[in-house]
């Protein structure tokens, strides 16, 4: 219990860092130095900023020792990735040879590194750069804090076990962000980055289609194509996963024992309790708003495909990891729903609201999903 505590206030801390520092509706970062101040109305300084908040989580990350399901995995992998040359990477990646099967991304940040402890470092700060530049694209409609915090509360533990993924994460984040505001090329190469990280990324290419295109009547078509097929997964998921394992890309989830489906698929209903609490004070509170705007609109059908990535997981639950890439959304999401929200105690009771699902989800996950890998919370310095 003590380490949730210590997660959980050093989220705090940094949110709390994050609302002292930001300015009001600008989205504009103050840091104040006595009676001097620095502005930062700018990408990258504002990004430098919010690094300096983001301290005490980076510290929390890199000067961990011995947790984690696959620090110890990811240790070996970094003793055998930094002496190998990238001609030898690539003759054996082809291969799925072990430890050589990362992606190039991973295996330069291994090569290049002096040092493990360095390596997760970088990993955390190939985490939150990314992120923060998302929240950074909407940030005169949203809530950085919030944003920071509900990232924390749904990633964190899990990049300690899924590094790689989480990187891709937060690129795909990125991507979304970038999508919001109509900027498809960025969108497209962040994409492209995240695939680097982990190959599974590559479905969210499939996300640009959700993008607002000019012609009304192709939007209309293209949302109830959407809708009819989010609700038919169900019973057309066995021809679906038939065609996702004739593409060469995702050839290696469909021969490896660990990523195999199973033929039958669970009735089970639980994976809805991921999504209902999310969703439903939002369509109770700011129905009409959420599909009047394109990009909330766009945020909720993205949200939604949690529903085909969680049942999934009733084949094989490593699939359930792809439900995150539709969760991560609620980062941007919520925040600026609960800003366009008018009355300000509504707003508030629906922010505490969130603010204590996100509490409840976290240690959740440590203790059920994570099956206590990540507690209790070890550091360099323990004996």
């Amino acid at each position: 219990m003590l380490s949730i505590i210590l997660y959980l206030s050093v989220f705090m801390v940094c949110c709390i860092l994050i609302y002292i520092t930001a300015s009001g509706r600008r989205g504009n970062l103050v840091i104040s130095f006595g009676k001097r101040k620095i502005i930062s109305s700018g990408k990258k300084s504002g990004i430098f900023l919010a690094l300096i908040c983001c301290i005490p989580v980076i510290l929390l990350y890199g000067l961990r020792t011995g947790i984690g399901t696959d620090y110890a995995a990811y240790e070996q992998i970094f003793d055998i990735l930094h002496d190998t040359p990238f001609t030898e990477y690539m003759l054996l990646h082809r291969e799925g040879n072990g430890a050589y099967y990362v992606e190039a991304g991973y295996y330069l940040l291994n090569r290049l590194l002096p040092s493990y402890r360095m390596l997760l470092f970088a990993d955390i700060i190939l985490i939150l750069v990314p992120a923060w530049t998302a929240v950074w694209e909407l940030k005169e409609n949203g809530i950085p804090q919030l944003s920071l915090f509900i990232y924390m509360c749904t990633q964190f533990v899990f990049a300690m076990n899924g590094v790689r993924f989480v990187i891709a994460l937060s690129f795909i984040l990125l991507g979304f962000a970038f999508l919001m505001n109509g900027k498809y090329i960025k969108c497209m190469l962040s994409i492209a980055v995240a695939v680097m990280f982990h190959t599974s990324a590559a479905i969210c290419i499939l996300f640009v289609f959700l993008g607002h295109f000019r012609q009304r009547k192709i939007n209309i078509a293209r949302d109830v194509l959407f809708y009819f097929l989010i609700i038919t997964f169900a019973y057309s998921n066995q021809s679906i996963v038939f065609i996702i394992s004739k593409i060469p890309l995702f050839h290696r989830y469909f021969t490896k024992d660990a990523y195999s489906f199973s033929n039958s698929m669970a009735g089970s209903i639980v994976w809805m309790l991921h999504i209902v609490p999310v969703l439903l004070p939002l369509l109770i509170v700011c129905r009409n708003k959420i599909f009047r705007d394109s990009r909330s609109r766009l945020m909720f059908q993205i949200c939604m495909t949690q529903i085909p990535f969680r049942m999934m997981g009733l084949y094989n639950t490593w699939f359930t990891r792809l439900a995150r890439i539709s969760q991560v959304i609620e980062v941007l999401f919520l925040p600026y729903m609960l800003r366009a929200v008018e009355n300000k105690n509504t707003r508030r009771l629906l922010t505490f609201y969130y603010v204590m699902w996100y509490i409840f989800y976290f240690c959740y996950y440590v203790f059920v999903n994570d099956q206590g890998d990540s507690i209790p919370y070890r550091w360099i310095l323990s004996r």
